[in-house]
């Protein structure tokens, strides 16, 4: 279900507008919950993270990390015997982007042509309760974007509202 959801995604972005010679790839916004600096059990969901990053930028899509309070959040290594896990923590620019995630209430929506929220059990904590998510989500909605949520991500949706 995820890689599907994921190669929709890739799909979707693949047919929209060409690229301009100003912005030669695509870009979406990965959000992910910030939580895990409260509580290190209820998290993001680093498999789910890692696959999307991984199809996406194989793509030539660019990608950005998202999180409610932006700054670092907790990796996890409890799946570092995965070959994928390993390829993303060692071959993309990802662990810097998780150490410096851009917090949702200073991001611009226009950047962006889509959005994928990760699950994990974080997801559902700090995700539908932040302004700044359901600013940057409201937004992307206001401007017709694809809007793409895994596993526990749909929470981030429940509290949005457009006119």
């Amino acid at each position: 279900m995820k890689s599907s959801l994921i190669s929709a995604l890739v799909a979707w972005l693949a047919a929209a507008a060409p690229a301009t010679a100003q912005s030669p790839t695509k870009r979406v916004a990965l959000i992910i919950s910030s939580y895990g600096t409260q509580n290190p059990e209820l998290s993001y969901d680093l498999e789910e993270l890692a696959q999307a990053y991984l199809v996406l930028s194989d793509h030539s899509v660019g990608l950005d990390i998202l999180s409610p309070a932006g700054g670092a959040v907790p990796v996890k290594t409890n799946k570092d015997d995965l070959p994928y896990i390993q390829r993303f923590k060692k071959q993309t620019p990802a662990l810097k982007q998780l150490g410096a995630t851009i917090a949702a209430k200073d991001a611009d929506a226009h950047a962006y042509d889509g959005v994928l929220i990760v699950g994990g059990a974080g997801a559902m904590m700090d995700l539908p309760v932040d302004a700044g998510i359901n600013k940057f989500l409201t937004a992307m909605v206001a401007r017709v974007r694809v809007i793409a949520a895994v596993c526990h991500g749909p929470a981030a949706l429940a509290d949005l509202k457009t006119n």
